[in-house]
């Protein structure tokens, strides 16, 4: 099998608005019905009862955890492909074939690990307290622990379709077939999203516990579309000869972890910040957490186009920068941070006016409905930075500058997202906590701003 030119070449000659609209628009939808998806069962679990909503805001760190290796692995998968199809495109196929079976051997042993050591995981994070001040004088606390291993023993086991999903559609658009990729993302979302408004319809027919349930539509639906997305790579890669690829894993697995590893960093950097935010909120209540579960599923939401443009822009600047066109580059990264300010400008807009009605679709709870609200009243603005920051990360990863896209995301997500916040949280509860991100995002994006301008004098 040979990659035809044809798939790729267009990347460098196109109008940039053009090669923008055509990588881009067709992932939107998969985006937006994968954050969507998230939000939906916060709701769904929100309407059973806070404990339940308290239950999935501990895994919620975990979780994250989990697609950040997933995104990792596909970064990684992404870097390998665009080099070789750009370089010595007939070496494309051993380079896919042995990236698949790295992710998978990786995952799978960070599956295992996990599950080893989920009890552990939990603890640090306060199960044991309970974090719920207000349970001491309400009653005893709830028993979140089984609640959580319930949930989380069935998303470890499907942890490894998700990755391959996530892979072979990085892969797909890697290799210009962008709307097969779309197809698939918005099929696998579709599926999930019908799936669990028709089982958290009929509980009362289950026998399973309402978390359980989501778990088990995550590993159904990743499984079955894990296996249609590897059965669609193969035959549209057309390898009739599969005696001529050699696998060689850990080959293979030594050469990605140039890139591999400083995207895995970059990628945990957000569920760690996740985990010790859940962490110094720990002694503020239920509610806190609860609320944090729903904030952090909200924000990957209200961040849909840089997560969208985080799709397309890999594979853009990617091939543009390995063939020698850094100018072009330069412009392709100005065009997005002007469609990231103007849609977050837009989407701040919007939530000024629909806040309450948002906050009261999630649950009924005054003071859940309240921190809602005034979060979405404060961040939103904020997400201006975080999407130039989200841009200027990935552009370094595609253009080899891994140091810099992890003093990025370290900066961000960590020194800055953690410092501000506690801060807020100290000077002002859960308000204080929501100006913190908003400070912490905009100030991310001026260090994002100024790398990015290095980078490229450096070059010229």
């Amino acid at each position: 099998m040979s990659i035809k030119t044809q798939d790729y070449q267009w990347l460098v000659h196109a109008p940039i608005p053009q090669v923008l609209l055509r990588m881009t628009s067709p992932m939107v939808a998969a985006i937006f019905l994968l954050f969507v998806y998230d939000v939906l069962e916060s709701q769904l679990l929100s309407g059973i009862n806070l404990v339940s909503l308290t239950a999935l805001g501990f895994t919620v760190p975990v979780t994250t955890a989990m697609v950040a290796v997933a995104i990792a692995i596909t970064i990684t998968t992404n870097t390998a492909v665009t080099q070789t199809i750009s370089q010595n495109k007939d070496k494309a196929p051993e380079v896919i074939a042995n990236s698949i079976v790295v992710g998978l051997m990786l995952t799978s042993l960070l599956a295992l690990l996990a599950f080893a050591l989920n009890s552990q995981i939990f603890r640090f994070l306060g199960i044991d307290y309970a974090m719920l001040p207000d349970s001491f004088h309400l009653g005893p606390r709830p028993k979140l622990m089984p609640l959580i291993e319930n949930y989380m023993h069935w998303r470890y086991l499907g942890w490894v379709f998700v990755v391959l999903i996530w892979q072979i559609n990085s892969l797909l658009r890697a290799l210009g077939m962008i709307g097969c990729a779309s197809g698939l993302f918005v099929s696998w979302m579709l599926s999930k999203i019908v799936l669990a408004v028709i089982l958290f319809n009929n509980l009362e027919y289950l026998y399973v516990s309402p978390i359980e349930t989501a778990a088990l539509i995550h590993l159904v639906t990743d499984a079955i579309f894990a296996l249609i997305s590897l059965r669609y790579l193969f035959r549209r890669l057309q390898i009739k000869n599969w005696q001529g690829i050699k696998i060689k894993p850990f080959k293979a697995l030594k050469r990605m972890s140039v890139v591999g590893l400083p995207a895995t960093m970059q990628q945990l950097f957000t569920p760690i910040s996740i985990t010790l935010l859940t962490v110094l909120v720990v002694s503020y209540g239920q509610v806190y957490i609860a609320v944090l579960g729903i904030v952090f599923r909200l924000e990957a939401l209200l961040l849909l186009v840089p997560m969208v443009l985080t799709t397309s822009l890999p594979s853009i600047v990617g091939v543009n920068w390995w063939s020698g066109f850094g100018e072009r580059v330069k412009t392709v990264l100005l065009h997005s941070k002007l469609l990231v300010v103007a849609s977050q400008l837009l989407i701040a807009l919007l939530l000024i006016f629909c806040g309450p009605t948002i906050a009261a679709w999630f649950s009924q709870d005054q003071q859940i409905q309240y921190s809602i609200e005034s979060y979405l009243k404060i961040v939103p603005l904020g997400y201006i930075g975080a999407g130039i920051t989200i841009i200027c990360q990935s552009s370094f990863n595609a253009t080899g500058h891994f140091i810099k896209a992890s003093a990025l995301s370290f900066s961000h997500r960590i020194v800055l997202m953690l410092s501000c916040c506690y801060i807020g949280l100290e000077l002002n509860g859960i308000e204080g906590l929501f100006f913190g991100i908003l400070c912490a995002h905009l100030l991310s994006a001026a260090l994002a701003i100024s790398l990015n301008q290095r980078i490229h004098q450096m070059t010229e």
